[in-house]
């Protein structure tokens, strides 16, 4: 391996102890801002308290129902070099991809729930909604 990248580095030189596939529970939580017992909402946000996002601290997670009810999560991915990172929609759309092998459902509801930070991923995530499902509007919340 060393020769095919003689110069690689991982998180550890950047001075982060997990990596970006670590269970990366925090340890002092996550909660959207309003009750909801709403299993998409929960969905997004068990999603962003799984997230992966040491440098911009920007916990985001996203759900997407589609019109038979199955349901996709997604958690914001950093990587050591920052760029590119995965939104937490693109990784749902890539799970409900992967999910078939035929055509895909119609996405019919789509929730991001974040941690506002230095960065966002609400205007990635409505742009990305608009070209693969138009007509679905992102319900947003905003998480402690």
């Amino acid at each position: 391996m060393a020769k095919l990248l003689p110069k690689a580095f991982g998180p550890q030189d950047l001075h982060q102890e997990t990596g970006l596939m670590a269970h990366a529970e925090t340890k002092d939580g996550l909660f959207v801002r309003m009750v909801t017992e709403d299993k998409l909402v929960l969905e997004a946000l068990t999603a962003a308290i799984h997230c992966y996002s040491p440098y911009t601290h920007n916990r985001a997670g996203c759900a997407i129902q589609t019109i038979n009810g199955q349901t996709f999560s997604g958690r914001y991915v950093e990587n050591a070099a920052f760029n590119p990172s995965l939104s937490p929609l693109q990784v749902a759309f890539s799970c409900l991809n992967m999910s078939h092998l035929g055509e895909m459902p119609k996405v019919s509801r789509a929730v991001l729930v974040e941690k506002p930070s230095k960065i966002g991923q609400r205007s990635v995530s409505e742009m990305i909604l608009k070209s693969v499902a138009p007509g679905v509007m992102l319900e947003y919340y905003q998480a402690e």
